[in-house]
């Protein structure tokens, strides 16, 4: 019972120094014909008049938290207990969440390392538009897809056909320094039935804007952003 009483006593103190500290500083004096002056900046206060100035709101805080504090005390031990347990719980979510997301993050953060590590092995950031395509296929060859060139002397956005079961995807590969934008999404599924195919895909050693993520997810579009990349790497590698 001490323990929680104590609990209580640190919460509701912490809450009282905050409420006096992150107060907004406005302060309010009464000048020689009893006109009530209200500023938030003390030095244009004559210097007189500055003994008595005082910072509205802040008594009044003050008080309803020692009056908290006062009835909180009062109540009878289980009460005390049962406050003393939501508040255990409530601090022990938190501090819970907060090593979740730590862990999560530093998850990420690793993976991305190992992603971009498996990339620079590969040579893929060094490698031209043709060596990077070239690439692209033997990746994809080796994941069971069956790779087809598009007709006709230009490809109008389409820079290869890859097929794989009844799917038939109009493949265009991004390899630039920037983040892809919706363009590409809106280039390839204009393009896509000229091919005869059912399904587009765009393929960068980058990643994709907002926008290219949420216009790839509206028209059905798959994108293969940089990290994507790197595991098709990892298994190629598994796999050779």
């Amino acid at each position: 019972m001490q323990g929680t009483k104590f609990i209580l006593i640190i919460i509701y103190l912490i809450l009282l120094t905050s409420s006096v500290v992150f107060a907004a500083r406005i302060y309010k004096w009464v000048d020689e014909d009893g006109v009530v002056h209200v500023t938030d900046n003390p030095e244009t206060i004559p210097e007189k008049h500055r003994h008595g100035i005082k910072e509205p709101g802040t008594e009044g805080k003050i008080d309803k938290l020692l009056a908290k504090l006062k009835e909180v005390w009062n109540k009878s031990d289980s009460q005390k207990n049962l406050i003393g347990i939501v508040i255990a719980g409530f601090v022990f979510i938190l501090i819970c969440h907060k090593i979740l997301i730590y862990t999560k993050l530093k998850s990420q953060k690793r993976k991305r390392a190992k992603r971009d590590r498996v990339l620079q092995l590969s040579g893929i950031d060094k490698m031209n538009l043709d060596e990077f395509k070239n690439y692209v296929c033997n990746l994809l060859d080796r994941r069971g897809f069956k790779i087809e060139a598009p007709d006709g002397d230009f490809n109008l956005g389409v820079d290869f056909i890859a097929q794989k079961k009844n799917v038939k995807y109009a493949v265009q590969l991004k390899k630039q320094p920037s983040t892809v934008s919706s363009l590409a999404i809106s280039d390839i599924e204009r393009e896509k039935h000229r091919y005869g195919c059912n399904a587009s895909m765009v393929i960068s050693d980058n990643y994709f804007t907002e926008d290219a993520i949420q216009s790839a997810s509206s028209k059905g579009c798959e994108l293969v952003d940089r990290e994507t990349l790197a595991d098709w790497v990892e298994d190629f590698w598994k796999k050779g």
